[in-house]
């Protein structure tokens, strides 16, 4: 009798937990959709249908590094997170990670410089001036990827939530502030985005550092060569499949704004994408909330699995 009610408190206090992280999932979700909704009025307001469109364009940039760089990285820190945990491995999987994103920063350096020349030599040094401010949102939204994918992986779900909802209203504020304050165009917009992200990204990592598992394994001493090249090996293999498919996800979500630039021009597509954004964001809406809360607890499923090399009856939906 005794184990049956402990067992009962058990699944009430597991029902508790999962609906306290949904809730913060669902208010994280919200709040950026309501963020979105936002800046696509005010920013079209103040940049008019032509600024908006350069502002998508240039988004496009950032987008590419995203799906070939830094989406495979993060999908790499959600999903070994409590895999390594599970191993003890966690001062390697730091390490390794830590070296991709300063690999990635290196290299993105040299490529934004030598696109940043042909690009003003082709087209002027107007567009020249967005892919290097573009680029920088790139990679500065990158590492914040990599962070909400820690942050995720670790369960933290209200700071995942506060850290999106923020982020989606503080971006676009700054970009209107930088509009007023300096000039209304394109580069001073993406210079309010970049100082946003990066705000919000030195809040996550100060935010990550103040888990015990992060911190105790964050700054470890560098691994053996051997146990480090086992582990690039089995992240490369994860993340592979992501970077071989991007080129098609690239052109399904971006040829499309930079075919109506050609053909009309940046007003036009100022006009596409925000129509575009209202019309898909309650589906984004719907499976960013599914995909945020189900992929760590898969993740964290499939860890405890592999490390007891057996299989639970149940999900295990929290600690």
């Amino acid at each position: 009798m005794q184990s049956n009610i402990l067992s009962i408190k058990a699944r009430l206090n597991q029902l508790f937990h999962v609906k306290r992280e949904m809730t913060w999932v669902a208010a994280g979700q919200m709040l950026s959709f309501l963020g979105a909704f936002a800046g696509i009025k005010v920013l079209t307001t103040v940049m008019q249908p032509e600024g908006y469109g350069q502002l998508a364009l240039g988004m496009t940039i950032a987008g590419l590094l995203n799906m070939f760089l830094y989406g495979p990285i993060g999908q790499v820190v959600g999903r070994f997170f409590s895999v390594c945990r599970e191993k003890n491995e966690l001062r390697v999987y730091f390490f390794i990670l830590k070296k991709a994103h300063i690999a990635c920063g290196l290299i993105l350096l040299v490529f934004i410089c030598l696109t940043a020349i042909l690009t003003n030599v082709l087209a002027g040094g107007k567009w020249a001036l967005l892919v290097i401010m573009a680029s920088l949102f790139g990679v500065v939204s990158g590492i914040n990827v990599s962070f909400l994918s820690l942050q995720g992986a670790i369960r933290q779900r209200k700071v995942v939530a506060l850290h999106q909802g923020i982020d989606a209203w503080l971006r676009p504020a700054l970009a209107i502030a930088a509009l007023y304050l300096f000039s209304n165009n394109v580069y001073f917009a993406l210079s309010g985005y970049i100082l946003g992200t990066l705000m919000i990204t030195l809040s996550q990592w100060v935010f990550a550092l103040k888990n015990a598992a992060v911190k105790e394994h964050w700054n470890g001493t560098s691994p053996g060569k051997k146990v480090v090249r086992a582990n690039v090996q089995e992240f490369y293999a994860y993340a592979n499949p992501f970077i071989l498919w991007a080129g098609i996800v690239a052109v399904s979500m971006y040829a499309d704004r930079w075919i109506i630039q050609g053909l009309f021009g940046a007003e036009e597509v100022g006009v596409y994408v925000a129509i575009y954004q209202i019309a898909n964001a309650p589906i984004a809406l719907l499976f960013g909330m599914i995909n945020q809360f189900i992929l760590p607890i898969i993740f964290e499923h499939v860890a405890a699995c592999h490390e007891s090399k057996t299989v639970p009856e149940k999900p295990m939906l929290s600690k």
